[in-house]
């Protein structure tokens, strides 16, 4: 029987004892004790289970206490929370006396022999205060998140996004998504620079990219790198595309795509030590150098040279703009040299190409033009035709010139020795060979006004004289002995602006003089000067003066035929 003595039941109860319902089902009889004064509660007692109901809701509702009062277990029947140590603030709170450790400050879930421990949840005693979670397997201690220091996971393989990672990674990323799948590493510290390492104590590794999970040596897209031997190296398809080894050495195994440039922007940037000589670029062909692109330089003496495996400076950029082909010193704008022979061929696959230069100051211009098997010079800011070579040879030469002359050629030196023109045509044995013309002179319209030619071995200066381009044909009137008479031959000294240390000449003309007597046969005028202001010296044509000789000799053969016919008389 119960002991009920000094207890009150009150009416209001519910219930205070409930028998058992003729089911056949035993009950425990329980003794209920109120220990707080007016609080009602109630302990129901069922086959399957055993409630307590209290008169109404309290944050502390149902406690279990140790002996001195201080709550082990609190049940807040208010807000459906359970508390171990005290009031509960969530659902299930866990509330330590502060000792920083698994025992005394967690939540452990151990097998019955308390010697493994599976999980333990607990609160680290540093400061700050920091909470940890710690999973066991085996005895050892196998993951740890802790809320203010390092968490490690060291249980096995980990896989996000799949429940099945694979053996031999690590970590196994898996997420089925339109949206990029990413691993992000990010500092929250914008003066410190985020690392993500891998093989941080090996020398060696490798990180794959589409590929299979059971794919895991060296395929498809990888970086691979091996600090004790090749370095760092990019594959596509199977296949090394970049490397990069120890000594910061770049080899690309297929074509180096550059996109596009912003407005005066850097495409590649090279970076040599001052005072040095370096490759930019050198072109190999299985392993053996055929080309490179050194720059040398100290400060702004510096230079660009594209070498070749058999000759070097081939072409050479100077500092100040001037280019050499074939030397490293060019003194000039453009220099070409090859131990004294040099030249410049083009091959356009067209019917013409021109070589085209412009000077800056003034705009004019020198073409050279190249049509079939015809070579022609341009000149001027219009450039217009100065010199022809045909496809036979033939050269032309064309200008546009007033009060000069079109041609000047000038071996100067000073000195008997500077020979002018040599012309050298016709049949090599001139004696025996018919006429030959060396020179001719016509209109502007090309009419021909004379020749110098060698007719039987003689050289001879021809006038035209045809009929055929003559007309008003009468006989002269020149008196030819009275103008004989009349011509003054001279000796005199050369100025030495027109012959050499005042060379005595002896029997000669004045233009001037001949003029008076028979001006056909004198060019020029006393008073003419060149665009310079030089004096323009007037001339004597002695060519001009045959017919006068011819017709003076004449009127001479009349006098001596009249005289010999009075003799004869």
């Amino acid at each position: 029987m119960a002991d009920l003595s000094g207890q009150t039941i009150a009416s209001s109860y519910e219930q205070l004892l409930s028998l058992p319902d003729g089911g056949g089902n035993a009950n425990t009889l329980v003794a209920v004790t109120d220990g707080d004064a007016g609080t009602t509660f109630g302990i129901k007692l069922a086959t399957n289970k055993v409630e307590i109901i209290p008169g109404s809701n309290d944050t502390n509702a149902f406690e279990v206490s140790q002996a001195d009062g201080t709550a082990v277990l609190t049940v807040d029947s208010t807000n459906s929370r359970v508390g171990i140590g005290g009031s509960p603030s969530y659902k299930f709170t866990v509330k330590s006396g502060g000792e920083g450790s698994i025992a005394n400050s967690g939540i452990v879930i151990e097998n019955n022999d308390d010697t493994n421990i599976a999980l333990a949840l607990f609160e680290e005693n540093t400061s700050p205060t920091t909470g940890m979670i710690r999973v066991y397997s085996g005895g050892s201690e196998k993951a740890q998140i802790n809320g203010n220091g390092n968490s490690y996971f060291n249980g096995g393989n980990l896989g996000i996004g799949t429940s099945s990672p694979d053996s031999t990674e690590l970590l196994h990323v898996n997420k089925d998504q339109s949206a990029f799948t990413r691993i992000l590493v990010e500092n929250e510290s914008t003066s410190t620079t985020s690392q993500a390492l891998f093989g941080a104590k090996s020398n060696a590794g490798t990180i794959n990219f589409g590929i299979t999970p059971t794919q895991h040596s060296f395929g498809g897209d990888a970086i691979i790198y091996n600090t004790a031997s090749t370095g760092l190296r990019i594959a596509t398809n199977n296949t090394t595309a970049i490397t990069i080894d120890n000594s910061q050495n770049s080899t690309f195994a297929g074509t180096v795509s550059i996109g596009s440039i912003a407005d005066e922007g850097n495409a590649i940037i090279t970076n040599g030590a001052d005072g040095g000589r370096y490759d930019v670029l050198t072109v190999q062909e299985n392993g053996n150098e055929r080309w490179n692109l050194s720059f040398e330089g100290n400060g702004s003496t510096n230079s660009l040279t594209l070498n070749s495996n058999s000759a070097s400076n081939i072409i050479h950029f100077a500092p100040d703009g001037k280019v050499g082909i074939d030397t490293s010193n060019p003194q000039q704008d453009f220099v070409i040299s090859n131990g004294g022979v040099g030249g410049i061929e083009f091959n356009a696959a067209d019917a013409t190409c021109t070589l085209n230069t412009i000077r800056r100051d003034n705009g004019a211009y020198l073409d050279f033009l190249f049509e079939g098997k015809e070579f022609t010079v341009a000149t001027g800011t219009s450039p217009a035709e100065a010199f022809k070579i045909d496809s036979n040879r033939k050269a032309t030469f064309e200008s546009n010139v007033a009060s000069d002359f079109c041609m000047q050629i000038r071996n100067n030196g000073n000195n008997d020795n500077r020979l002018g023109i040599r012309l050298l045509c016709g049949a090599d044995n001139s004696a025996s060979a018919g006429s030959t013309t060396y020179f001719e002179a016509a209109t502007g319209n090309g009419n021909t006004t004379g020749n110098l030619v060698t007719s039987s071995g003689t050289f001879q200066l021809v006038d035209v004289s045809d009929k055929r381009v003559k007309t008003n044909i009468v006989d002269t009137e020149i008196k030819g002995l009275e103008s004989v008479n009349n011509m003054k031959i001279r000796d005199f000294n050369w100025l030495d602006d027109y012959n050499q240390v005042g060379a005595k000449v002896t029997g000669g003309f004045i233009a001037q003089e001949l003029k008076e007597v028979f001006e056909p046969a004198v060019t020029g005028d006393e008073n003419s000067i060149d665009e310079s202001g030089k004096m323009k010296p007037m001339g004597v044509s002695r060519d001009r003066l045959v017919p006068v000789l011819v017709k003076a000799i004449q009127e001479l053969s009349t006098k001596v035929t009249e005289l010999e016919n009075k003799l004869g008389e």
